[in-house]
C-alpha cells in the first residue's frame, strides 16, 4: 500500500508518539489513534518507548515480540485507516525528535519500503511554517506537549527553521501527570463527600473508569470554566464539580519546573529571551489556556499553534512527502528489506469521539473529516504581527555543562492501563541523561 508505483497524487503523514499514533492523507482526511496492537485477541501496550531495546516485550501468553515490528505493524495499520485502503506514493513517518539516532535506524529497519523516517520537530515546524506562519528572524522555540512529557526543540528562523542544539525532553509535565493529578483530586472529593473506602476493591475497579472521566473533563476545562466528574461508585453515583481554576492549581508546580528548564536551554545555547521571535507550541496540551499564557509571560512572544495542534506533526509529515523531498537529512532513510508481516494487526478503539486538550489517548478510531492545510495553499506564508526583536546571532552556541535526569519517576496512576512486562530494561527511545540545574530533564545528543 505505501510507496505504490503508479499511485500518483496521494500523500501521507505518518507521526509516532508515546501515547498515540496520528496520521493525515492529503489534507482532507486525520485519525487519531492509541499507540497499541491487539494481537491474536491480546492488547499490547508500551512498545513505542521501547523501539531499540533488544529485550523483546513478553505478552500475556508469553509471546515474544520486538518493539519495533510491532511499531511497523501498527503503522502499517493506521495507514490503512487514514487512506482506507487507497494506495499512496509519498509516505514521510515523524518519529520524535529526542529519539536517538541508533533508535531512529532500528525503526528504518523495520519500515516496508523507501520511506523517509524526520524528527517530528522538523515536521511541526514545516506544517506551522505553512500554516498559519512562523517570523523569519530570530529563534523558534518549540514546545510539544505530549502525554509521556514536554519536549523543547530550538530553530534558526533564519537558516530554514533548522533545528539546533538538543532536543530537551521534560518528563515531570505531561498529560499522564495531570490526569494522575486530577484523579487524586476528584478521589478526595469523594471520599469527603461519601465517605467511600479509596482501598476498597470495588473502588479500585471504579476508578479504572473514574481516570478517563478526569481527562475527559480536563479536556472540557479547556473551553469551560467548570465541568462535573461522574464518578459511578459501587453502590450509587456522585457527580464532583471541578474548575479551570482548580485545575490550573494542580498545573501550578510542574508548569513552573517546566518553565525553568525552558529559561535554562536558552541560556545553555547562549540564546537571550529578546532573541525569541514565536514559540511554536503542538500536542495535546497545547490547547490548555494556562499553557499559552505563561509561555507568552515568559517569554514575553507570541504563540502560534494549529486548530489541531495534536495533529501538526502529520500534517508536517504529509506536507513533506507531498513535496517528494526529504527535510531532515539526518533521519532520511535508505533502503532497507521489508519487515515483519503485519496483516493481523488492528488498533484497540478508544472511547472518545472528539479529542480536545491534552487527550492523548481518549481519540476516536474513525477517521475524521479534516481541514487541515491545503496543498495549493503552502507557499511559505508568512505571520500577519510582526514583533521587533533582538538579532539572534547565528554562531555555534557555547559548551557549557551538560543536562542531567534527576532520576524520580512520576507518581504512577492508580488505574494504570495494561501494559506489558517489560522484562527488566529500561526503554531506550530516550537518550542518556545530562546535566540540568536543580531540574529534571533529559536531552538528546546533537543531531
Amino acid at each position: 500500500m505505501l510507496n505504490s508505483p503508479g499511485n500518483q497524487g496521494h500523500s501521507l503523514g505518518l507521526s509516532v508518539g508515546a501515547t498515540n499514533l496520528a496520521g493525515t492523507r492529503d489534507g482532507q482526511t486525520a485519525a487519531i489513534r492509541p499507540a497499541e496492537l491487539t494481537l491474536q485477541g491480546q492488547r499490547l501496550t508500551g512498545f513505542v518507548d521501547r523501539v531499540g531495546d533488544p529485550v523483546p516485550l513478553v505478552a500475556p501468553d508469553g509471546s515474544k515480540h520486538r518493539s519495533e515490528e510491532l511499531l511497523a505493524d501498527a503503522l502499517a495499520a493506521m495507514a490503512h485507516a487514514v487512506t482506507a485502503g487507497v494506495p499512496v506514493s509519498d509516505v514521510t513517518v515523524a518519529v520524535p525528535a529526542h529519539w536517538r539516532a541508533s533508535v531512529v535506524d532500528t525503526l528504518r529497519r523495520n519500515l516496508r519500503g523507501r520511506l523517509p523516517v524526520i524528527s517530528d520537530a522538523t515536521a511541526a515546524l514545516t506544517a506551522l511554517r505553512a500554516k498559519p506562519g512562523l517570523p523569519t528572524h530570530g529563534v523558534i522555540v518549540l514546545c510539544d506537549f505530549g502525554g509521556s512529557g514536554t519536549s523543547i526543540t530550538l530553530a534558526n528562523a533564519a537558516r530554514g527553521f533548522s533545528p539546533f542544539g538538543e532536543t530537551v525532553r521534560f518528563t515531570d509535565f505531561s498529560g499522564d501527570q495531570i490526569d494522575q493529578a486530577m484523579l487524586t483530586h476528584v478521589v478526595a472529593g469523594l471520599v469527603d463527600a461519601s465517605n467511600a473506602d479509596p482501598s476498597g476493591t470495588a473502588m479500585v475497579g471504579s476508578l479504572v473508569r473514574l481516570r478517563d472521566e478526569c481527562r475527559r473533563a480536563k479536556e472540557r476545562l479547556s473551553e469551560s470554566t467548570a465541568t462535573a466528574v461522574v464518578a459511578d461508585l459501587p453502590d450509587h453515583r456522585v457527580d464532583v464539580r471541578v474548575t479551570r481554576t482548580e485545575l490550573e492549581d494542580l498545573m501550578a508546580a510542574p508548569l513552573a519546573e517546566f518553565l525553568a528548564v525552558l529559561g535554562e536551554t536558552l541560556e545553555r545555547y547562549g540564546v537571550p529571551p529578546a532573541s525569541v521571535s514565536a514559540v511554536a507550541t503542538v500536542g495535546g496540551g497545547a490547547r490548555i489556556p494556562l499553557i499559552t499564557q505563561r509561555l507568552s509571560e515568559h517569554l514575553r512572544a507570541p504563540v502560534v499553534t494549529t486548530l489541531h495542534p495534536q495533529l501538526t506533526a502529520a500534517e508536517g509529515a504529509a506536507l513533506i512527502a507531498h513535496r517528494s523531498r526529504t527535510v531532515d537529512t539526518a533521519t532520511a532513510l535508505t533502503p532497507t528489506a521489508p519487515a515483519a508481516a503485519a496483516a493481523t494487526a488492528t488498533i484497540a478503539a478508544a472511547n472518545s469521539s472528539t479529542a480536545l486538550a491534552w487527550s492523548e489517548d481518549d481519540v476516536s478510531e474513525d477517521v475524521l473529516p479534516y481541514n487541515g492545510v491545503p496543498y495549493s495553499d503552502v507557499a511559505d506564508s508568512r505571520p500577519e504581527v510582526h514583533f521587533r526583536h533582538e538579532e539572534w546571532q547565528d554562531e555555534a552556541p557555547p559548551r557549557r555543562s551538560p543536562l542531567v535526569l534527576f532520576g524520580l519517576a512520576a507518581v504512577a496512576a492508580a488505574a494504570p492501563r495494561p501494559a506489558i512486562p517489560r522484562g527488566g530494561s529500561a526503554p531506550r527511545g530516550e537518550s542518556p541523561p545530562r546535566r540540568c540545574r536543580a531540574r529534571r530533564c533529559r536531552a538528546t545528543r546533537p543531531r
